[in-house]
């Protein structure tokens, strides 16, 4: 598993899904049974992470998915953290490059422009859908004024859809013999 994941970790998140890869290991040693013990593992079923095999296809290896153990999709996963990474080190960048950003609204219109590019990142990627993300704060009127005298700015939020992906397809068709 941890090569499945390193080969797949430097991949830009959302440029794929963590499905239907090769992997160069057994594909009967984590299926079936051992799977499903897996699933049933610890008290945080967050802790731990697995692939199921494809049935018809378990001797090659070929992964069905690959999961947190409640479900969540490693690429989900992967590309939520990769968004705050960006956003972090973004706003961070702006912080420590620009001379002063003030505690106005101005001023956090700019650091909101910071998250807007990283978000715009994200779409560029595959992550999240072109034209799907909000960014907003809080006025510096709601700030609290032992957040003013620390110079600390609460209420930036953001909201994206997630584009998601394809792991598998329902296909319905007639043949007609003419």
């Amino acid at each position: 598993l941890a090569a499945a994941y390193f080969r797949l970790l430097p991949e830009d998140p959302g440029s794929l899904t963590w499905a239907n890869w090769q992997l160069r290991i057994t594909g009967t040693k984590y299926s079936g049974p051992n799977t499903r013990a897996l699933r049933g593992m610890g008290t945080n079923p967050g802790n731990y992470w697995y692939f199921e095999s494809i049935p018809t296809l378990a001797t090659s290896g070929i992964s069905r998915w690959m999961r947190m153990g409640d479900q969540t999709p490693m690429d989900l996963v992967r590309g939520r953290d990769w968004v705050d990474a960006e956003i972090e080190t973004d706003v961070g960048q702006t912080h420590i490059s620009e001379p002063k950003i003030a505690y106005t609204d101005t001023g956090s219109e700019q650091v909101i422009g910071v998250i807007a590019g990283s978000l715009s990142k994200a779409v560029r990627v595959g992550l999240i859908v072109d034209g799907s993300f909000t960014v907003t704060t809080t006025p510096r009127s709601a700030q609290v004024p032992a957040d003013i005298a620390a110079r600390q700015w609460r209420g930036y939020t953001w909201t994206a859809t997630l584009a998601g992906a394809q792991e598998g397809v329902d296909i319905g068709g007639t043949l007609f013999i003419v």
